[in-house]
């Protein structure tokens, strides 16, 4: 508010200053009168005109111009100027008679009427303009107030929604945790009576998975190379159990470690197709995990022996939903993870994955 009447007054005195001074130069040139009366007429324009404008301006924001209808501010404006340009004309018409006229002179205004309209003309005409450039002035700058206020509302909504969507995704994180520590788990159970050597490795590749788990778990985002190092340890602990009932296949295109992905997303469907497919088959089945880039994305496939049931929520289970919720709230719908049988013997899962940009 302190810069808005710094500029406001700067713009008064020099606008007033120099039509004044041009009308004093004027009045020398056309020798009407002496050096001395031209810069007493030219201060008595600029003081008269810097006075007269403040109080116009005061009655406009006493009256609430500013917050008009342009429609409805014009015809203000114009009567204004008209008022202002008539009482402007009079006043140095008067002090001009009053001070300076002399008998042989043709600057007695009084008496000189056409001299008297066009004095009267020219200040309507210098008010209509500094009316349309203070109303302008002043509608730009409450423009330009109500976009950063907009702005300011918008990226406090920005803000609030990132923080509930980090707390949401921090809660999704909490869940997954310990749904993998579960099944792993159960894993090495089944062995610890089998094989107890087996068991015993099986136990290593757990505290490698949870050591990796427990560092990525932390980041919004871990590279490929990551995230395949704990479907590997994963897959080599199921291995372990089911022995020459799994088969796995790897098919990763080169180049790709360095993308940047949500922690365990690819571990998750690795299990999901081991835990709802080939764990239930009694002869097992194989594993295909395939990593591609295509249209500047990370297209992942993961097919496993199986068939899964229509309209079953229990075939995908809370790991597929958590990853679907965790894959919306990075990434909204430029992500994908589609689940569908691809033939009567096969499951096919299919997760699309975006650049991701913000860390």
């Amino acid at each position: 508010m302190a810069e808005d009447r710094k500029y406001y007054w700067f713009a008064q005195v020099t606008a007033w200053g120099i039509w004044s001074g041009l009308l004093g130069l004027f009045n020398y040139v056309n020798d009407i009168f002496g050096p001395v009366e031209v810069a007493v007429i030219s201060l008595i324009i600029l003081m008269l005109g810097i006075g007269l404008s403040h109080a116009y301006r005061w009655f406009m924001i006493s009256d609430r111009w500013l917050r008009l209808p342009l429609m409805r501010l014009f015809p203000r404006a114009v009567i204004g100027s008209l008022v202002c340009g008539t009482i402007y004309t009079l006043a140095l018409a008067s002090i001009l008679d009053l001070f300076f006229s002399r008998p042989d002179s043709a600057v007695i205004l009084g008496a000189q009427y056409d001299l008297l309209f066009q004095l009267l003309v020219t200040w309507i005409l210098i008010f209509m303009i500094w009316s349309a450039a203070y109303l302008a002035y002043n509608y730009v700058r409450n423009y330009e107030h109500e976009e950063i206020k907009n702005l300011k509302l918008e990226s406090t909504s920005l803000k609030l929604e990132s923080s509930r969507n980090e707390m949401e995704l921090n809660s999704l994180r909490a869940q997954l945790n310990p749904h993998f520590m579960f099944n792993a788990m159960n894993s090495i159970r089944a062995l610890i009576n089998e094989d107890p050597e087996l068991a015993k490795n099986a136990v290593t590749k757990l505290s490698n998975i949870l050591r990796n788990t427990l560092i990525s778990g932390k980041k919004n985002t871990v590279t490929l190379e990551e995230e395949m190092a704990i479907v590997k340890d994963h897959l080599a602990l199921e291995k372990i159990r089911y022995e020459e009932r799994l088969s796995i296949k790897f098919d990763i295109q080169p180049g790709l470690m360095s993308f940047k992905i949500p922690p365990l997303v690819i571990q998750t469907l690795v299990e999901n197709g081991i835990k709802h497919g080939v764990s239930k088959i009694t002869e097992g089945g194989l594993l295909q995990i395939e990593v591609k880039s295509k249209n500047d994305c990370l297209h992942v496939v993961v097919e496993n022996s199986g068939q899964l049931q229509e309209n079953a929520r229990s075939e995908t289970g809370i790991g597929l939903d958590n990853a679907k919720k965790r894959l919306k709230i990075m990434y909204g719908s430029s992500a994908s993870l589609l689940i569908k049988n691809k033939n009567e013997s096969t499951v096919r899962t299919e997760l699309i994955i975006p650049e991701y940009t913000k860390e």
